[in-house]
């Protein structure tokens, strides 16, 4: 998750809260890693090997090429990847909920020690009031990011619960004043290294910030590279399909990298399959 730089609100300090909670989780799973004896498992049998390793085999491990099997570093990369892609995606929808009902959720969201099952987002209040295909979008993602992980291991069903709160709440944290958004004067196809040419108050930007578009189920990522009047013009690092036909009118958000508080990853080659 990113870093929360701005003065603290109630939806920065849910992620925080988020955030550090996980972060727990997994050093407690690293303390039982580093205390194993790996002499002692050479005799054990497979079956007890595979009970041994589930509760303490993150993604991290599975990605590390160390363990000689590439094929399940890449299945593990390709998934963890394509998470990623989905969570963008439903962070940048509730950014489209109406202000009103958005914050109305961030605050019911933001204490984290309510247990909050998040499958069914009808739970939610006002939920009824969206349009319908915004329903049906956003309760598509819920569902692909559930339908990634055992439904009988509970750690597993927090951490998606976690991943669709802090999107929902990362989406409610800057104030609908602050947020940056511009748009793309023309329609133009987006791959990995393609320049968008944006209009958008420059004093607003800078070079160096980031760039999230979305045409239907897609979503497009980019880094501003220079600057002009009224325009900014963006490399595209990430999409999720090879091409993305990007229409007319297509709203950009504007947000700060990783490291200064922004929701997007730092730029890095995209995996597509």
């Amino acid at each position: 998750l990113p870093q929360i730089t701005r003065a603290p609100s109630r939806s920065g300090e849910g992620v925080s809260r988020v955030f550090t909670a996980q972060s727990q989780i997994v050093s407690q799973a690293r303390v039982v890693t580093a205390t194993l004896e790996l002499a002692s498992l050479v005799h054990r049998g497979w079956a007890e090997l595979v009970k041994l390793a589930l509760p303490i085999t993150s993604f991290g491990d599975l990605m590390d090429t160390a363990h000689g099997r590439p094929d399940v570093a890449q299945a593990a990369a390709r998934e963890l990847e394509n998470t990623a892609k989905v969570a963008t995606y439903l962070y940048f929808l509730f950014g489209e909920v109406p202000p009103r009902v958005r914050m109305e959720w961030a605050s019911m969201l933001s204490e984290y020690d309510a247990p909050w099952d998040l499958r069914d987002l009808a739970r939610l209040p006002q939920w009824n009031t969206l349009e319908v295909t915004s329903r049906r979008q956003l309760q598509e993602l819920v569902d692909w990011l559930f339908a990634q992980m055992n439904p009988s291991r509970t750690e597993a069903v927090a951490l998606m619960n976690d991943l669709v709160r802090s999107a929902l709440l990362l989406a409610s944290h800057a104030p609908v004043g602050e947020i940056v958004a511009g748009h793309l004067p023309k329609p133009a196809p987006a791959r990995v290294g393609t320049v968008l040419d944006l209009q958008v108050d420059p004093s607003r930007v800078r070079v160096g910030t980031h760039v999230l578009l979305a045409s239907g189920v897609h979503t497009v990522q980019a880094v501003v590279e220079d600057l002009g009047t009224g325009t900014a013009r963006a490399r595209v690092f990430s999409t999720s399909a090879a091409s993305v036909n990007l229409a007319e009118k297509t709203v950009a958000k504007f947000s700060e990298p990783e490291q200064r508080g922004g929701l997007l990853p730092t730029p890095r080659r995209t995996l597509l399959r």
